[in-house]
């Protein structure tokens, strides 16, 4: 913040008073000045943000761009609606792998949401955050293969032009029982690691905010996942992002996609 003090008329040292005009256009002055030098500082502290990339929705990117808020990594979020502009950017991405979400950090260009996530951990200094043991670190991989059902199983079911018939056998046969392992593992922990928040986490709440989105009582009857999706929304940097405009609620798919959530 910056204040900008006007002498009063009486407290001068002896001289010929330039009257509060001059000490007008000394301020107007003054400010243009810090004006300046702070769109400087926001245009440098913009180049050295970090871009993620990816479509006009959550999906994939969703866990990425929280997990730059709770490690404090400033970025762009850089939102594709037209096919047509991605598909220009990709022909000149300077990545062997080109694909969404991407991550631009100073010459690097990083593709795959898990190695995007792994960079800004690393970026960050938090490997603590892949787990404190090797034996952590092992659960961590054991639970994201976990989670990779659970998005297969429910990225199907949001793209399958039947949804509504097949909605009701998904989440009874396929989605319910790993819930219930998930939920299982989590008795007498705040996170999936332990008290403390990890990697995984980030994957794990997005999986059940979108189950959440889809059947919401598939999520209800599970306290220790309802109590981990609470401990989490608390987390300091998440709860204020959630309720901050960067946080986009809806679409978290496609909106073409015949389970519009």
């Amino acid at each position: 913040f910056f204040f900008f003090f006007q002498a009063e008329d009486g407290i001068r040292d002896a001289q010929e008073s330039r009257g509060l005009g001059d000490v007008y256009k000394r301020q107007v002055s003054t400010q243009s000045t810090w004006g300046k030098l702070f769109e400087s500082s926001r245009k440098m502290a913009e180049s050295a943000a970090v871009t993620i990339a990816y479509w006009g929705v959550q999906g994939r990117a969703e866990p990425i761009r929280q997990l730059a808020e709770y490690l404090h990594i400033q970025y762009v979020n850089k939102k594709y609606t037209d096919p047509q502009a991605w598909f220009a950017d990709k022909a000149t991405l300077n990545a062997p792998f080109p694909n969404l979400p991407y991550l631009l950090d100073g010459d690097k260009t990083i593709t795959e949401s898990q190695a995007i996530a792994l960079h800004l951990v690393y970026k960050a200094q938090r490997e603590d955050l892949l787990g404190k043991t090797p034996e952590d670190r092992v659960w961590a991989k054991v639970i994201s293969g976990v989670l990779e059902d659970v998005a297969r199983d429910t990225t199907a079911l949001i793209f399958n032009p039947n949804w509504e018939a097949e909605l009701p056998k998904v989440v009874a046969e396929k989605i319910t029982p790993r819930l219930k392992k998930l939920n299982d593992f989590l008795a007498g922990k705040k996170f999936f690691l332990g008290d403390n928040v990890a990697l995984v986490d980030f994957a794990a709440y997005f999986s059940f905010h979108v189950i959440r989105a889809i059947q919401a009582s598939a999520i209800s009857e599970h306290a220790n996942i309802v109590s981990f999706i609470n401990n989490y929304e608390n987390i300091p940097e998440i709860k204020a992002y959630l309720a901050s405009d960067r946080y986009q609620a809806k679409p978290i798919f496609s909106p073409n996609a015949p389970l519009k959530i």
